[in-house]
């Protein structure tokens, strides 16, 4: 992996990374360019390192941003960490087959595909995800407008 390595991490990443491994909820208000998204980016490769041969840990990602989540996939994959996003914009069937299949480790989602398409609600109850599941982080979420639950649709 390029650029970020363990003895480059900050204090509070490590401190997030930490805590997430320890099984407990995190939430992260850090500044601007500080890195949060290296944190949860990491997640996959600790803990396919900790449960090693069992490595396929997931990631989820929900940003209500798609160039947002256009760049984070460029930086983590030259990185070689397998992310991707799936969204109205994402026209690729063979990333859709993956990401489905549970290939990416890192995957971006925006709320509205979520809600809206069914496909990726089941993707989410499938087995591969509900075994490899290791986080579901919610990015920029200053950018979300209104919260709300829809359930059964």
């Amino acid at each position: 992996m390029k650029e970020a390595s363990l003895e480059k991490l900050k204090t509070e990443q490590v401190q997030v990374i930490s805590e997430f491994v320890s099984g407990k909820d995190v939430f992260v208000s850090l500044p601007t360019g500080y890195g949060k998204s290296l944190c949860y980016a990491l997640l996959p490769l600790v803990f396919d390192f900790l449960r090693a041969p069992y490595n396929k840990s997931i990631v989820v990602c929900i940003s209500p941003l798609t160039s947002l989540m256009i760049d984070q996939r460029e930086k983590f994959k030259s990185w070689g960490i397998a992310a991707e996003f799936v969204g109205e914009v994402q026209q690729d069937l063979e990333v859709m087959r993956d990401v489905k299949q549970g290939r990416i480790q890192l995957l971006y989602i925006s709320p509205e595909s979520l809600l809206r398409n069914p496909q990726w609600r089941e993707m989410l109850l499938s087995t591969v995800y509900q075994e490899n599941i290791v986080a579901v982080v919610i990015d920029e979420a200053h950018c979300v407008t209104q919260w709300y639950v829809e359930v059964n649709r």
